[in-house]
């Protein structure tokens, strides 16, 4: 979970740092950072599907790489059946108009409703939480202790909360710090304790290589190319590890 606590740490000195008026990078180097975060992903997600092959014999590999994109694809049918990215997209649009102004001025916070400003703040949270390559980056902290994919997530996280400059208080910060790593925390925790499980069954390779699949698809829409429906693809995990189950050489 090195990579969960990395996250929280690195959220908190932004948080202070943001706080104390050092500023992110202006609105036109944001779509620049693109390609960079879109590489970065490229190789977080990469990493552990070759070092996995390469760890295995040529059929081990073989069977490991076909059972990786018969999981997608299946992954992808369960997640279009039960209407994953759908549900996501209307639960961020319901939560946007939650948010924090950009543009709020200090008289709307103070005749804002008493524990409006909170509920803002976990709101930012929860949409910053949704981010879908938040999953399969949690699994790779907890199974593998993979920390790169959550060193991205973080770099996310941090140009939204820089957005706020000096608007962003310590303790809207802080919630949704809490908010992060609540969720990650659940996901790479689950991770942690499920892997003597799973190589014990002989299939954390396979989940390991689907989570890191996952990220790679991550790419075109990190990159600005095109929206990717990522959500529909997170049934792939555990259709990974019940296919890798049943699927043995």
């Amino acid at each position: 979970m090195n990579g969960t606590f990395l996250n929280a740490a690195l959220l908190l000195i932004g948080i202070v740092l943001v706080r104390l008026g050092v500023s992110g990078p202006p609105g036109n180097v944001a779509p620049k950072l693109r390609w960079p975060l879109a590489g970065a992903a490229l190789f977080a997600g990469g990493e552990p599907l070759l070092r996995t092959l390469e760890s295995g014999t040529g059929p081990q590999a073989l069977r490991l790489l076909a059972l990786t994109f018969v999981s997608l694809i299946l992954g992808n049918l369960i997640g279009q059946a039960l209407g994953l990215q759908r549900r996501l997209t209307a639960w961020g649009t319901s939560l946007t108009p939650r948010l924090p102004r950009l543009d709020e001025a200090p008289a709307d916070r103070q005749t804002a409703p008493a524990g409006s400003s909170a509920r803002a703040w976990i709101a930012l949270g929860i949409l910053l939480a949704l981010n879908p390559i938040t999953i399969p980056s949690s699994v790779l902290d907890g199974l593998d202790n993979r920390i790169l994919g959550l060193a991205l997530k973080t770099v996310l996280d941090l140009l939204a909360l820089a957005s706020f400059g000096r608007r962003l208080p310590i303790v809207g910060g802080l919630w949704v710090l809490g908010v992060q790593f609540a969720w990650q925390s659940l996901w790479s925790g689950g991770g942690l304790a499920l892997a003597p499980l799973l190589q014990r069954a002989g299939i954390a390779d396979a989940v390991s290589m689907e989570a890191g699949i996952l990220l790679v698809c991550a790419v075109p829409a990190l990159a600005g190319i095109r929206k990717a429906r990522l959500a529909d693809l997170l049934p792939s995990l555990p259709t990974a590890a019940l296919l890798a189950l049943f699927w043995k050489s």
